[in-house]
This record gives structure tokens, sequence and C-alpha cells, in this order.
């Protein structure tokens, strides 16, 4: 499963490796891989993340919403998108 997650964003390049170390760290704990970040046309940031379930976004989120409260980085999540396998998604 993937999910495609776009942010707006408007920190240091700084601020962005701490973003990138922050996926790391929650890919490393929860599961998953992370590509990105990636300039996407709409937004400002965009990540793309293979994980096993859905659930796994709603542990990430608390984990990310905190971290980033923490380090005081201006980066906001917009939306995200969902895809799947054709087994993924009819349960095979």
């Amino acid at each position: 499963m993937l999910i495609i997650w776009y942010a707006d964003f408007d920190g240091s390049d700084e601020e962005l490796e701490k973003v990138n170390k922050i996926f790391k760290e929650i890919t490393d704990k929860i599961g998953g891989s992370v590509q990105g970040p990636y300039y996407p046309q709409t937004e400002t940031l965009l990540y793309i993340f293979d994980i096993k379930n859905y659930d796994w976004l709603n542990q990430s989120g608390r984990v990310f919403l905190n971290r980033v409260q923490e380090e005081g980085i201006n980066i906001t999540p917009v939306r995200y998108e969902v895809a799947v396998t054709p087994e993924e998604f009819w349960g095979k």
C-alpha cells in the first residue's frame, strides 16, 4: 500500500533535513519505507510511503505531529492519497 502525502512547508534546508530524519525514525520504528521529498505541482512537498496496513497512517501521524511541534518546524500536512494493489483492495 502506498500513501502519497502532501504538505505545505515554509522552512529552511536544515528543517527539511529534520523532517526527513523524523520520517526515517518513524519508518524504522513502525515499519514501511519513505521516498522523498519531492516538489509537486500543487503543494510544497510530497513524500511517498510504502506500508503494510492503513493503521500505519494513524500511528505515524501522531508521532510526526508531536515531533515537528517539539522541533518548531513549520510544516502543515495538507492531504494524502492511498494507492493499493488489486490484491490489497480485494483482501486476497
